[in-house]
Order: C-alpha cells, then structure tokens, then sequence
C-alpha cells in the first residue's frame, strides 16, 4: 500500500520556516526515505519529516498516533546531542505544528525549536485571570439579626425594626 502522495505542497508551506533556522538541504524522495530536509544551523543539525494532516490541533499523543511511519523512520537516525528529529504537520490551510522526536514519543515545540511548556503555560493563564470568587452569605434563621422575616416584623438589612411599608 503506497503512503499517499508526497508533501509538496507541504514542503512549500515549511520551507520559509525552514529557512529563517539556517541552510537548508533538501532530501531526495526514494523507497525507505527518513526525512524531506535538513536544517543545519549554527551548533545543531535539524532533520525533518514533513507530514500533512486533517486533524492539526489533535493532542500531542493523538498527533503521535497519526504519524508512526515519521516517527518510526526517524528514530533510526542514531542520537545524537547536537541533532533534532523533528517532525512539521501541515495542515490543508497552510498552518504549521512541530513536534521533536525523543525516546518516549513526541514533544511539542516552537518554530524555532524551543520546546513549548503547556503545563506551565495552563499555569501562566490561570495565574493572570484569577478565578472569580463569590463570597457565600452565612445562613441564619428567621428573625435574626440583619434578615427580615418573611411577614416583615423582624429586623431589616437597612438597620431599621421592620420593613417600612
């Protein structure tokens, strides 16, 4: 069974993104191929598997079960600390995810490689709008101080003996 046509287009869409992280070597398409770039930046060589998708904004073990042949391919490459195995998912708008390929599965990171924290960042935005809080009134029985009985004979919230009339 054939993996669909190849990322093109898709290819076209990454490629500023590509380049705006260093020089760029594209990879020519064969049987077995493993990538469709390499970045190589100053320090780091990136190497890039470029996948279309119709879910892009899955979640993170969600997009990894979309991608295992990428996934699988680049995990032959040997380790290496000054290599990125990074996949870019591209979606049928134009819109751009990436995804680092570590031992456990995938992280996500930015367009420049850094990795992205949503755990701190659920944090940061909890943090900035604090929940609304609404203070509780105290339950007190009819006819006590500050609530009014229901026939209006008893103590008023303005201070007064009753309700006035």
């Amino acid at each position: 069974m054939s993996p669909g046509p190849l990322p093109y287009k898709a290819i076209d869409i990454a490629m500023p993104v590509a380049l705006a992280r260093g020089f760029v070597i594209l990879c020519r398409h064969y049987y077995g191929f493993v990538c469709d770039l390499v970045i190589a930046e100053p320090g780091q060589t990136t190497i890039v598997r470029i996948c279309r998708t119709k879910r892009l904004y899955d979640t993170v073990a969600g997009m990894a079960v979309q991608f295992p042949a990428g996934i699988a391919g680049l995990a032959r490459v040997p380790k290496d600390p000054g290599r990125s195995l990074e996949i870019w998912a591209v979606d049928y708008y134009g819109n751009l995810r990436f995804f680092r390929v570590v031992s456990t599965g995938l992280v996500e990171i930015d367009r420049h490689g850094s990795l992205i924290d949503t755990e701190a960042e659920a944090a940061g935005a909890m943090n900035e709008s604090p929940p609304r809080v609404i203070p509780q009134v105290p339950s007190q029985p009819d006819g006590a101080a500050g609530v009014p009985s229901p026939d209006g004979d008893g103590p008023s919230l303005f201070g007064g003996a009753g309700v006035p009339d």
